[in-house]
């Protein structure tokens, strides 16, 4: 599922406009980080009326990505960016139920919120302008999903295998270390690596056997010491 995260906007007719992009391009659900007042918005909405009403608000950016397992921060400011970007293209081998981060109009979104996500993707535009409207820059981004999307579906089963995988890793995380922040950086960067792979059954369940005999031996191993 791909979802719409949208950082503090500023007008009610950008919002109206993400939500009739998200229509048009089959995306459900619509997260607004502490917005402006909504009135307005149903004007450039047309008939994405649903999709507002059914918009979840949240007071924070940390709360907001609660309700995603992937989130895209969209930049046009790479330059400083530890990290590639990715092309709306690239989008489309990001798996499971993403969020496409979009700021503010007046300034984007701020390094810390870029550095809180899972990706970063930037639109390539003339030099001349590079800045996109937030609402444009969204469009965009659904629309390249929605092509790959009817080329491509991606198998609810690959999708399922994953998780499994990151479960599992998420086990041997707990049980060769204690401080949370170094398993949430192992468990962010395991699942980059996932979503930009394409797995066979083959590759999956190899995978899940190895991670599996990796935490049968720890522990067996920590059980010996006690």
């Amino acid at each position: 599922m791909i979802s719409i995260i949208f950082v503090e906007p500023e007008s009610a007719e950008n919002i109206g406009s993400i939500a009739r992009c998200m229509k048009n391009f089959g995306a459900e659900q619509l997260i607004l980080v502490n917005p402006c007042s909504l009135q307005g918005a149903q004007k450039t909405a047309m008939h994405a009326a649903d999709i507002l009403e059914k918009a979840v608000i949240t007071k924070t950016f940390a709360d907001a990505l609660t309700l995603v397992d992937t989130s895209i921060a969209t930049t046009s400011e790479t330059a400083g960016l530890l990290r590639n970007a990715l092309t709306p293209v690239d989008v489309k081998n990001v798996a499971g139920n993403t969020g496409i981060v979009l700021g503010r109009e007046s300034n984007g979104l701020t390094n810390e919120e870029i550095e809180m996500c899972d990706f970063v993707v930037s639109i390539p535009t003339s030099e001349e302008y590079p800045v996109l409207n937030a609402a444009s820059a969204g469009c965009i981004i659904l629309y390249e999903l929605f092509k790959s999307e009817r080329r491509e579906p991606k198998p609810e089963k690959e999708l399922v295998g994953k998780e499994r995988i990151l479960e599992e890793f998420q086990e041997i995380s707990d049980l060769i270390e204690k401080r949370e922040h170094r398993k949430r950086i192992w468990r962010i960067v395991l699942k980059r690596v996932l979503s930009k792979a394409f797995l066979t059954d083959r590759e999956t369940t190899v995978l899940l056997g190895f991670f599996r005999r990796i935490r049968t031996v720890l522990e067996t191993t920590l059980s010996q010491k006690r």
